[in-house]
């Protein structure tokens, strides 16, 4: 009997110390997981930074563009005008010379 009892005391604390090993894992693995969780979350938040940062850069760009039609727009407007006067001014007494000159200086602008 004493041999039984011995032998089952010391299959309890072989599975006492498998038990307490188990649960060193189990804790390690909980936190683990915490920090994994942590890093998710890090990375949903740049994630998120990133396309926020990218609408803004499109938003961005067509406000450009769109200024840079307008621009265009008003500088043909203004070429157009220009000419229209460079025109108007070989009418009057300017040298031919001048009137060339300056509609090549105009059409190099466009």
């Amino acid at each position: 009997m004493k041999i039984y009892k011995t032998r089952r005391e010391k299959e309890i604390s072989e599975l006492m110390a498998k038990l307490q090993d188990e649960q060193v894992g189990v804790a390690r693995h909980q936190r683990d997981i915490k920090e994994l969780q942590g890093r998710v979350e890090e990375w949903e938040e740049e994630l998120e930074a990133e396309r926020q940062a990218r609408a803004k850069s499109e938003r961005q760009k067509s406000d450009l563009q769109k200024e840079l039609e307008e621009l265009t727009e008003r500088l043909e407007e203004a070429s157009g005008a220009t000419t229209a006067q460079v025109l108007s001014l070989s009418q009057t007494s300017l040298p031919k010379a001048k009137v060339i000159e300056c509609l090549k200086r105009i059409q190099s602008l466009n």
